[in-house]
């Protein structure tokens, strides 16, 4: 439905819509504020080439910060469905699997499948 036809049925009134306009437009700005503050701070992204970019080194990468940030997150509410549990990851496109054990204080990652995290349907 069209804002405008909300406002002609008196359905919302005049103070609210542009109460509620001011703060999607308050919130868009101040996200733009942040990004440039982000890039001011860090400069500009590192361009990593794609020869680099593999799935073992995504993988080492996921790992040293698992170690990191693992025992933060064992903290949340969603620590639970994470910590010390194995995930099967494949590859699309590829015939490669690894299994990626995350703990409470450390990740590994191991070629192949974890047999007993496998489903027959």
């Amino acid at each position: 439905m069209n804002p405008f036809d909300l406002l002609e049925a008196g359905m919302v009134g005049r103070r609210a819509f542009l109460k509620g306009s001011g703060l999607v437009g308050g919130a868009l700005f101040s996200a733009t504020l942040f990004g440039k503050a982000v890039k001011q701070v860090y400069g500009e992204p590192i361009v990593i080439p794609k020869e680099v970019r593999t799935v073992e080194v995504g993988l080492a990468a996921f790992t040293a910060k698992w170690l990191a940030a693992g025992p933060v997150i064992v903290l949340t509410r969603f620590g639970r469905f994470l910590s010390n549990k194995v995930f099967n990851v494949r590859v699309a496109d590829d015939l490669r699997t690894y299994n990626l054990t995350l703990g409470a204080a450390g990740a590994a990652v191991a070629p192949g499948l974890n047999r007993s995290r496998t489903r027959r349907w």
